[in-house]
């Protein structure tokens, strides 16, 4: 159930019936030359969406505003400042515990909310808090549909997967005869830096913002994909609604200060 469209009465009695609020966490971004800019969005608020169905849980607003430094050069990207990013997300999962949830979830749509989403869970032990936030991650979710479903070539941003998951349900936004294949292959201009990072390390690789070929999309696996994502992350926020041994060990952590 999306937190919008409930009333204020039907979200009060979801707070008390589910206990878990997620927040697809996506960007703003390019995504090859033929899918939308809010692909990450569009992803993840499904998935939740279909999760929710078996497993139920409030799905929080769109919330665009990740890590996506990497393509500030390219039009339409949203990249808000590295300090404003972490106020920001702090700012919404406290809003969040005010209005009644004790468990919190980021689910990730974006890869490069990764290592931003690690640290911002690191950082939840800077201040006591008597709420959890929990993180599903993007890989652990798609991988395996990856591997059941696997792409002749390199199935990275803006290629097969991604381009079969905003098909099977938004057809009308994927644009298969605009697609740019000088975006597939890797350019590998870091190569000589192997062990390196650099804040460069992405763009040097895909100045495009594409990372393999989507020509084999297919719509039908895109659904299935879904599918299994779904069946996924409903199964582990089973396991975050059981959950008590997590606040009990934060508890103990915090009254160690």
């Amino acid at each position: 159930m999306y937190w919008d469209e409930l009333t204020a009465d039907a979200f009060q009695k979801a707070v008390e019936e589910t206990g878990v609020c997620v927040i697809p966490m996506g960007v703003v971004e390019k995504h090859g030359s033929h899918l939308p800019l809010g692909t990450d969005m569009i992803i993840g608020r499904t998935i939740a969406e279909m999760a929710a169905k078996i497993e139920p849980f409030v799905i929080f607003p769109y919330y665009c505003f990740g890590q996506i430094n990497e393509a500030r050069h390219m039009p339409g990207a949203i990249a808000v400042s590295p300090k404003m990013q972490m106020e920001l997300l702090q700012e919404v999962v406290d809003e969040i515990r005010r209005n009644g949830f004790k468990k919190i979830v980021l689910l990730e749509s974006h890869g490069g909310n990764i290592n931003f989403l690690n640290y911002f869970l690191q950082g939840q032990l800077h201040e006591k808090r008597d709420y959890t936030v929990y993180k599903i991650g993007i890989f652990d979710i798609l991988e395996p549909c990856m591997k059941a479903y696997p792409s002749p070539t390199e199935d990275g941003h803006a290629a097969k997967t991604e381009t079969e998951l905003v098909m099977a349900y938004h057809p009308e936004l994927v644009h298969m005869d605009q697609v740019n294949p000088a975006g597939a292959p890797n350019q590998h201009r870091l190569d000589h830096m192997s062990g390196i990072g650099t804040p460069v390390s992405w763009y040097a690789d895909h100045p495009t913002h594409q990372d393999g070929d989507p020509c084999t999309a297919d719509r039908e696996v895109g659904q299935k994909k879904y599918e299994m994502a779904a069946e996924y992350v409903a199964g582990l926020i089973k396991k975050i609604k059981e959950d008590e041994k997590t606040a009990e060990l934060m508890q103990e952590y915090y009254s160690q200060w």
